[in-house]
């Protein structure tokens, strides 16, 4: 959204604070409406830095959602993604996606206090797998401990790129688990 045309923006800024909009040579148009949208991190701080937004920004609500902390929904993800790209006719081997998935929930996972727990342990009970010395309703409290967690990390998007640079590198038919590692 924050990379819209700023004429977009003060059209929602007068919508906000009117209830109705001009739109070119029509009359006002009158809309009470909510508008969801979303933008990074990066896109957000660049726009509240800039002082000719305070107006809109003041009328903002600001949802933070963290990356995924699941490998298994992590490949999910990678394979639509990958549905809706060129690398559809690439064989993909088997585990190379989890192998990917892995690395980026990894990068997203922040250190325990508790004994005992490491963030590979983390990452498989997260998953919904069995570790040892720790049991499912353990999750709440680790992820109850760091706040931020999942805020930062490898990006799902970014994965995909290095795949598909990889690949069109190499003029490979298939990508394996270390190909992955590789990109």
């Amino acid at each position: 959204m924050l990379k819209c045309d700023e004429k977009f923006l003060w059209n929602l800024l007068s919508l906000s604070q009117e209830g109705n909009f001009k739109a070119g040579r029509f009359a006002l148009i009158y809309a009470d409406e909510m508008i969801i949208a979303h933008t990074n991190e990066n896109e957000y701080r660049t726009f509240i830095s800039n002082k000719k937004n305070e107006a809109l920004q003041s009328r903002i609500i600001v949802m933070k959602i963290p990356y995924n902390l699941r490998v298994r929904d992590e490949v999910k993800i990678y394979e639509k993604l990958i549905k809706q790209s060129d690398l559809s006719s690439i064989h993909i081997a088997p585990h190379a996606l989890r192998v990917a998935s892995i690395f980026s929930v990894l990068s997203r996972l922040k250190d325990s206090k508790k004994q005992g727990m490491d963030i590979v342990k983390k990452m498989k009970l997260y998953d919904g797998e069995d570790v040892e010395g720790f049991k499912q309703k353990d999750i709440k409290e680790l992820l109850n401990e760091v706040v931020d967690e999942g805020m930062s990390g490898v990006d799902p998007r970014y994965v995909i790129n290095r795949l598909s640079s990889a690949l069109i590198r190499t003029n490979t038919q298939c990508i394996n688990p270390l190909d992955v590692l590789r990109a």
